[in-house]
């Protein structure tokens, strides 16, 4: 099995703490579009596994009409192996949707969406630079509950200054208001590059402390346990088993097959970069260069991967699995470190399975350092 990324790099508007690859301008939409076509033509040997996953991430893919969605579709369709089943995911911006395109999409094969809410207050929203507002942010669910959507995934930030943890929780009560079966609530990160970052480094933007940090923790994954939700990666959560699929199998070392600028894929081990520039991607396109940087991953690098990408979920990592992939020394390495933690109350081991509790999932950047081989 197999996955599809397709990265749509367009925003009509820039949000303030957002480090992902993307253009504030349409005007290139027509020429990036004949560029996507043409690569996901000239890449289709490097896939041959049926595809059961595709993605359309940004960016904002919801700036695609239908009939540019459709055509989309029939040339990945028309040169992968993509299993009748597939979930096909679309990223949408609350107000790029109503329910008529909800129901063109839902006709032209998109099963599954997920909606950038961030936030139903208002002042968090302008505070964010986002482009709605609550009301915008409840009909765009509900027009999707409309139109006949049933996989329906909320995205949320927390950590935000000057939102309480009142305010976080009456964002989580709308999730269950709606009856939207998965969350992603991401704590807010400032990254350099974006506005956010630019503030920081001028002393002028201050994130919240650790205590309070961990309090939104506390009530986000108090939340999920009463509401039913598995908390099954860091920052997902699915009620009645409402996993994204294709981003499971990332974590999963699934090969997926990535197209448009900034993308990422991984197959046999080997990582392909796409350029990160939209122009550049058109002109290499056209002209036949070379867009693409490989890296070949060490046995190092794969370890420290698999460890990163399994101990990020609920299912953790199998020691035997482990062993048979990398080696006995390798699982040895990781029972010392466990030996470390072992009364920390960070790690779980159930027979040969090694997970992070709930209280590791809260420091799995320092967890995943220790357990990482510094070669």
């Amino acid at each position: 099995m197999a996955g599809i990324y397709l990265h749509i790099p367009f925003c009509k508007r820039i949000c303030h703490y957002c480090d992902f690859y993307k253009v504030g301008s349409l005007q290139l939409k027509e020429s990036f579009i004949e560029a996507l076509l043409k690569e996901i033509v000239m890449r289709k040997d490097t896939l041959t596994a049926p595809v059961e996953t595709i993605y359309l991430g940004g960016g904002t893919p919801s700036v695609l009409s239908k009939e540019e969605l459709e055509r989309i579709f029939k040339v990945v369709k028309d040169n992968y192996n993509v299993l009748d089943d597939a979930e096909i995911t679309v990223e949408v911006n609350p107000d790029d949707v109503s329910e008529k395109y909800y129901g063109d999409i839902l006709k032209v094969g998109v099963n599954r969406l997920s909606i950038g809410v961030q936030s139903f207050n208002d002042t968090i929203l302008k505070f964010l630079n986002r482009r709605h507002n609550a009301q915008v942010a409840y009909d765009s669910i509900e027009y999707a509950k409309i139109a006949g959507f049933k996989n329906i995934s909320v995205d949320l930030i927390y950590g935000i200054p000057s939102q309480t943890v009142t305010d976080f929780v009456a964002d989580l009560s709308e999730v269950i208001r709606f009856r939207v079966p998965h969350l992603s609530a991401y704590h807010l990160g400032i990254e350099e590059g974006t506005y956010f970052g630019k503030l920081k480094s001028q002393n002028r933007f201050h994130e919240i402390d650790e205590g309070l940090s961990e309090l939104f923790y506390d009530t986000l994954t108090d939340w999920a346990d009463e509401n039913f939700f598995d908390h099954y990666e860091l920052s997902n959560f699915a009620f009645n088993e409402r996993f994204s699929k294709h981003n499971k199998n990332y974590w999963f070392h699934v090969p997926y097959l990535s197209f448009g600028p900034s993308a990422h894929s991984f197959i046999n081990n080997i990582r392909y970069h796409n350029v990160s520039n939209l122009k550049q991607y058109i002109t290499c396109i056209e002209e036949g260069k070379e867009f693409t940087t490989v890296e070949q991953l060490t046995e190092v690098n794969r370890f420290n991967e698999f460890v990163m990408l399994r101990l990020r979920t609920m299912w953790g990592l199998d020691l035997n699995e482990v062993a048979m992939l990398f080696g006995a020394e390798y699982m040895a390495h990781l029972l010392t470190v466990y030996s470390k933690f072992e009364d920390s109350g960070y790690i779980s081991v159930q027979g040969d399975n090694l997970a992070l509790t709930r209280e590791g999932f809260f420091v799995s950047d320092y967890m995943f350092k220790e357990f990482f081989i510094h070669a």
